[in-house]
């Protein structure tokens, strides 16, 4: 069942509209991250201002010498006092016979406010240099701040477009690429930290986070590497799921079975299937084998004249083994429909099923062949 909520918001909302609400979602985490990365870096610094600021309050209001006439020092005149002298403001005047500690209090507050706020300023800054410069102390540490995310090592071809699938699925990434390359700067516009180095080395896996991560995905060009830097994030973080590329598609099967590797992919493998798949269908989305049976996945239109048209997809799939996993009607998109919609013109179809059957579906569409027993 498709979420209800879901189902309104994208029928009211255009994909451009929500093209943008995600990319304003992405920039509002970053900024969250970024707040996270002030708050650690100034947590000491600002614990023990906030604790000497307190302190001194409660020894001005115990022992501040009053004026006769005046009122005693309450928690919020001390409290006052103290924040103002810190920042350079009037406060309390310097009673000459008061106890050394007070007088103390009160020459030491400016320079605390001073060397404060100068730390403060010039740490600040140097952290919004290395922001906006995207530096290498920038990416780690905001590297650093990332739980239960996935590890991507290697920003090519492959490695950037699995980082964008991921982000679109709001599923934090960290990457790790040895040489600069374009993959990897716009990635790194997207918010996503892009650690440069060798994915293999222990230290720059720390770095990445590995050991608070939910998986590694190593998909560079070279198998040694793919496969040094799996089992090298195996040793630093032994629970965490390892997905490798490999070219070798015999080497890639004994590696699964001979080393604690979650998965193992060779390229020519996944492609094979979908290259054989594009010269018989249109618009082939997927292709996979399961139970040694190669299934695709393909879009279809239901044309003006096609005889399935008030057909039901019951009916359908009651002549032919097929699975729809979606139908697209206007702007309204319904994943895993009803067994019991009928067809329209102008209906969009994902389809699961073996080559044959989706070619004979193919030509129940177009009309060419409409009587198919199944």
């Amino acid at each position: 069942m498709i979420n209800p909520f879901k189902s309104w918001f994208q029928s009211f909302v255009s994909t451009a509209t929500r093209a943008r609400l995600r990319r304003a979602l992405s920039h509002l985490v970053t900024e969250c991250r970024f707040l996270k990365l002030v708050a650690g870096r100034f947590q000491w610094s600002l614990g023990v201002s906030v604790t000497v600021i307190l302190f001194s309050a409660w020894i001005l209001k115990q022992w501040y010498p009053i004026i006769p006439g005046e009122e005693a020092l309450d928690w919020d005149r001390a409290l006052y006092s103290v924040v103002m002298m810190v920042a350079f403001g009037p406060a309390l005047n310097f009673p000459s016979h008061a106890p050394w500690f007070v007088k103390a209090i009160l020459l030491g507050l400016p320079l605390l406010g001073l060397f404060v706020i100068i730390d403060a300023v010039v740490r600040f800054a140097g952290l919004m240099f290395e922001r906006r410069l995207q530096l290498k102390e920038w990416q780690i540490l905001l590297a650093s701040t990332y739980r239960q995310h996935v590890i991507i090592c290697g920003l090519g071809h492959v490695g950037y477009r699995t980082a964008q699938r991921l982000l679109d699925a709001h599923i934090d990434c960290v990457g790790i690429e040895i040489a600069d390359n374009p993959f990897a700067g716009e990635l790194a516009k997207r918010g996503m930290p892009v650690l440069k180095g060798d994915c293999r080395a222990r230290e720059q896996l720390l770095q990445a986070g590995v050991e608070k991560a939910r998986a590694i995905l190593v998909v560079t060009d070279n198998d040694v590497v793919n496969i040094e830097s799996a089992l090298s994030a195996r040793e630093v973080a032994p629970g965490i799921r390892t997905v490798i590329r490999l070219f070798d598609q015999s080497l890639a099967k004994k590696i699964e079975k001979l080393v604690e590797i979650d998965a193992a992919f060779s390229t020519s493998e996944l492609a094979a299937p979908i290259f054989a798949a594009a010269v018989t269908s249109q618009k082939v989305l997927h292709s996979f084998v399961t139970q040694g049976i190669t299934l695709n996945t393909v879009e279809m239109t239901v044309p003006n004249q096609s005889p399935l048209i008030h057909q039901t997809l019951d009916e359908i799939q009651q002549r032919l083994e097929l699975t729809f996993l979606c139908l697209r009607r206007g702007e309204h998109i319904d994943w895993n429909p009803r067994t019991e919609r009928q067809l329209q013109s102008g209906d969009i179809l994902m389809i699961v099923g073996t080559a044959e059957v989706l070619a004979t579906f193919e030509a129940l569409n177009s009309g060419t062949r409409f009587t198919e027993t199944r």
